[in-house]
């Protein structure tokens, strides 16, 4: 009997959240299971009492808040790099030797790598107000320790965050388009940072796809179609 681990249902707790499957059990008497695996189990964020729970909701949990801005995030970042950010490098490789007169290309690469800048950190603090209303925030509640793909997408976001407010540094202290070393800044700014972060925009935007709807997501797939593309003109 489990009586002795019984507790009254009339006063208030803090809540231990389950996540993953929990393998069936067939013995007699039953017996419970844990439900994946978790290293530490995620935790409400203050005491409820049981009695307020309805479904899979309580008074302590914002489950629409969390759900509206992990959309708001998938927008803003695609819209960000997906769209700005690729039109932005598009400029910069490929119509300079056709807009160089005026540095019309420059002005569009500028506009449109500022224009991702600015959205790139709003959808990236959007993921942590998310976070904030999360019914499963625990102590390590913004990345799910037991989905690798979870933990590349995070992992890739801030890689890909930390290249976006770093080439535009970098680009503060280019030299003359004719100095000896202008080389280098070429080097460092458009193919070390430039294209580690177009790369990793599009390979992070398929695994975020991925992560939203799997394999039944068509977007998923049209961003790995461009994710080899990228990759394959670019060695060529």
């Amino acid at each position: 009997s489990d009586m002795a681990q019984d507790v009254p249902m009339n006063g208030s707790y803090y809540l231990l959240y389950g996540r993953g499957d929990s393998p069936t059990y067939s013995s007699s008497p039953p017996v419970l299971t844990n439900h994946g695996a978790q290293f530490i189990p995620p935790i409400s964020d203050g005491m409820v009492d049981p009695a307020t729970i309805q479904g899979n909701r309580s008074e302590n949990r914002d489950d629409e808040v969390h759900s509206v801005m992990v959309r708001v995030h998938g927008v803003v970042m695609t819209v960000a790099f997906s769209i700005f950010g690729v039109i932005g490098i598009f400029f910069a490789a490929w119509m300079k030797p056709v807009l160089v007169q005026n540095g019309c290309w420059f002005q569009m690469h500028r506009a449109m790598m500022t224009a991702s800048l600015l959205l790139g950190v709003f959808g990236f603090m959007c993921i942590f107000v998310a976070h904030q209303h999360s019914p499963f925030r625990g102590h390590y509640g913004l990345v799910s320790l037991d989905n690798p793909c979870d933990i590349i997408h995070f992992t890739w976001g801030i890689a890909i965050m930390v290249l976006l407010v770093a080439n535009p540094i970098i680009a503060l202290f280019r030299c003359k388009p004719n100095a000896p070393r202008r080389w280098i800044y070429n080097l460092i700014h458009g193919v070390i940072v430039g294209l580690l972060f177009e790369l990793l925009v599009l390979a992070n935007s398929c695994l975020g796809f991925y992560l939203l709807g799997g394999g039944e997501c068509a977007m998923f797939y049209i961003y790995l179609f461009f994710c080899i593309f990228t990759v394959v003109t670019n060695i060529i």
